[in-house]
C-alpha cells in the first residue's frame, strides 16, 4: 500500500516504522517543502501537488507542525483518501468552525494514542467491573519543555502561540482519555496561562475542571516541571486508585497493593495499537473513535 506523508519529523518517522512492522510491503512518499530535501531510506520525495495527484494512495499521514494541519487536511481531503492527522486537529476556534464533512475526508482520524495505552485499557475494564462509586478524579501531567524538545525548545512550535503551541494542545491527551473513560462532562471550567519564561508566548499551564453528574475531574498540565510526573488518581467510596504512566503501575493506595505493573515501552505500544486500529478502520470503512466529530468536540472543550 502507498502512503503519503506530510511532515517527516520524529513523529512522522515513528509512524513509518510502525507501519513497516504491520505491512512490510508498504511504500512511503513524502511531500517535501523545499528542493532538494535529504533522501531517506525507502521514502520517495515528492515536490509538487501534481506529483502527489499522480499516485493512488491508500491513506495520508499529516505529522507536520500543528499550525499547518488545517490547510493540509483540506488539501489532502480533496484526494478522497483516508487522513490520519496528528493531534491537535487544528489550533483555533475559527479553524475548527471551518472544518466540516464537506471539506474533509469521510475517514479522518486524529491521533490520540493514550486511548490505546495498556494502563488506560486495563483501567476502563477495571472500573466497568467494579462497584466503586467515583467521588473525585485528578489527572496530572507535568514535564519540562527544554528536556522534552531536544533542540532549542524556544524555536519549536510548542513555545509560540501563533504556531499552534501551548501545553493545552501538546498535552491534549489528558482531557481526551478522561472523555474516553467517563464520557463528556456536563460543564467545563478552564484556566490557561503563561506563568514562567519557558515559552515565548504560548501557555505553559492549563487547568480544567470537568463537571460530571456525580463527581468532578480536575486536569492540570504544565511545561515547567523538571521532575516529570504523569498520573491519574481516582478517589472512590472504597479506595484511591493511582495510575502512574511513568512507572507503569496501577496501585490501590488504601490497601497499599499493586493492582497492575507493566514493563517495557508502554507508550510505543500505544502508538502501535493505534496504527493497527487505524488500518483496520480503513479496511472496514468504519471509524468509531477520534473521528472528525469526536475531535471537534474535544477541541471545543479545551480551547
Amino acid at each position: 500500500m502507498k502512503i503519503l506523508i506530510l511532515g517527516l519529523g520524529s513523529i512522522g518517522k515513528r509512524h513509518i516504522e510502525i507501519i513497516k512492522k504491520l505491512n512490510e510491503n508498504s511504500e512511503f512518499y513524502a511531500l517535501r517543502s523545499s528542493k532538494p530535501s535529504p533522501s531517506l531510506k525507502n521514502i520517495t520525495n515528492l515536490y509538487s501537488w501534481k506529483e502527489v495527484e499522480s499516485h493512488d494512495f491508500y491513506f495520508s499521514i499529516i505529522s507536520s507542525p500543528s499550525e499547518f494541519h488545517f490547510d493540509q487536511i483540506k488539501k489532502v481531503s480533496k484526494l478522497e483518501i483516508p487522513v490520519f492527522v496528528e493531534k491537535p486537529l487544528c489550533v483555533s476556534k475559527k479553524q475548527l468552525d471551518n472544518l466540516n464533512k464537506k471539506n474533509t475526508s469521510p475517514l479522518l482520524y486524529v491521533a490520540l494514542n493514550m486511548r490505546f495505552h495498556p494502563l488506560i485499557g486495563y483501567l476502563k475494564d477495571y472500573l466497568k467491573n467494579s462497584n466503586h462509586k467515583i467521588n473525585e478524579v485528578n489527572a496530572y501531567c507535568g514535564s519540562y519543555l527544554p528536556k522534552w524538545r531536544l533542540e532549542d525548545h524556544k524555536k519549536t512550535y510548542s513555545s509560540s502561540k501563533n504556531l499552534g503551541g501551548g501545553v493545552h494542545l501538546d498535552l491534549i491527551h489528558e482531557p481526551d482519555y478522561l472523555i474516553y473513560l467517563f464520557g463528556y462532562p456536563k460543564k467545563i471550567y478552564k484556566n490557561t496561562r503563561r506563568v514562567s519564561n519557558i515559552t515565548n508566548d504560548s501557555c505553559d499551564f492549563a487547568n480544567y475542571i470537568f463537571d460530571y453528574n456525580d463527581f468532578s475531574a480536575q486536569i492540570t498540565l504544565n511545561y515547567f516541571r523538571i521532575d516529570k510526573k504523569r498520573v491519574l488518581e481516582i478517589v472512590t467510596d472504597k479506595s484511591t486508585i493511582e495510575i502512574d504512566f511513568v512507572k507503569g503501575t496501577i496501585i490501590d493506595l488504601v490497601k497499599k497493593n499493586i493492582i497492575l505493573k507493566l514493563d517495557g515501552d508502554l507508550m510505543s505500544e500505544s502508538y502501535y495499537e493505534q496504527m493497527k486500529f487505524w488500518i483496520k478502520s480503513i479496511d472496514e470503512k468504519d471509524l468509531s473513535i477520534n473521528n472528525l466529530l469526536d475531535s471537534k468536540k474535544l477541541l471545543e472543550s479545551i480551547l
